[in-house]
């Protein structure tokens, strides 16, 4: 009986184990941005002349978008995140930087004010997060990760979207 108990523990616990494995894209040594971090480092050019640099999130409330043009949830994501930024742009202190994991991302946003950076190398992304797309993060004045949707927005609506930024410190 003993044998046979811990026969089914063992494969259980290896089940659970692999069933937990994330595929990589590249390898970042285990870091993961979560809730309360600050945004790490990164410059990043557009191509046009335009750099963009984590510090500018300082002073600003912002919507971080980390996406592929081919990535179903990501093109799902898009519409709601669009709408939330027709809404907050009419006001000052808010911004959307867009970076497109592995590809330039160009002519995928409608909007001409959400700042689109490529990410081809997957350098940026790699600082966040080792896998899935999209990654949504909402980033207060100081530049510290409010909060985080990953894969999908689920029953986050664009008015959600508007009220959680809103309220960053």
């Amino acid at each position: 009986m003993k044998y046979i108990t811990y026969t089914v523990t063992l494969l259980i616990s290896l089940f659970l184990l692999s069933s937990c494995i994330k595929e990589n894209d590249e390898p970042n040594d285990g870091i993961e941005v979560v809730v309360g971090d600050k945004v790490p480092y990164f410059s990043v050019e557009d191509g046009k002349g335009n750099t963009f640099k984590s510090d500018d999130f300082k002073g600003k409330r912002s919507i971080l978008v980390l996406f592929n043009t081919t990535c179903p949830d990501c093109k799902a994501a898009k519409p709601i995140i669009e709408a939330a930024w027709q809404e907050l742009k009419k006001e000052k202190g808010y911004q959307v930087v867009a970076i497109a994991r592995g590809e330039t991302g160009d002519d995928y946003w409608t909007d001409p004010d959400i700042q689109v950076f490529p990410d081809p190398q997957k350098i940026i992304y790699n600082k966040f997060a080792n896998s899935y797309i999209p990654r949504i993060y909402l980033i207060d004045n100081d530049g510290i990760v409010q909060w985080i949707a990953v894969e999908k927005l689920g029953s986050t609506t664009a008015a959600d979207l508007v009220s959680l930024v809103r309220f960053l410190p």
